[in-house]
C-alpha cells in the first residue's frame, strides 16, 4: 500500500466516523422530541403547556439535530464531488454544534 493510498484510507475512515457521530446526534434529537411528546399526552394537560415544556426542556436538542442534519447533508454533497477538506469541515461541525447547544442554552 502506497503512502497516498494509506492517506486516502485514513480520510475515508474519518469520514465514516464523523457520519456515524452525526447520525447518532440527529437520532438523539428526534428521540428527545418523541419521548417528550409521548410522556405528556393527557387530556388534563393543555397542548400549549406541552409545547412550553418541550421548548424549555428539550427543544434545543431538536434544533441542534436539525442544524446537524443540514451540515451532514452539505458534507455528503461535498463528498460526492470529492472535496475532502470541505466535507470534513461540515461533518465535524455537527458535534461542535451539539456541544454549543448543550453549553450555551
Amino acid at each position: 500500500m502506497t503512502p497516498t493510498d494509506q492517506k486516502e484510507n485514513q480520510w475515508d475512515w474519518l469520514f465514516r466516523i464523523l457520519v456515524t457521530a452525526d447520525l447518532l446526534l440527529i437520532v438523539l434529537g428526534y428521540i428527545a422530541w418523541f419521548q417528550t411528546k409521548r410522556q405528556l399526552i393527557s387530556p388534563l394537560i393543555p397542548k400549549n403547556t406541552v409545547a412550553q415544556v418541550w421548548i424549555e426542556g428539550y427543544g434545543y436538542r431538536f434544533e441542534a439535530a436539525l442544524a446537524i442534519a443540514a451540515c451532514m447533508l452539505c458534507g455528503l454533497w461535498f463528498y460526492s464531488f470529492k472535496k475532502k477538506g470541505i466535507e470534513l469541515l461540515f461533518l465535524a461541525a455537527g458535534p461542535v454544534i451539539y456541544l454549543l447547544y448543550e453549553t450555551v442554552i
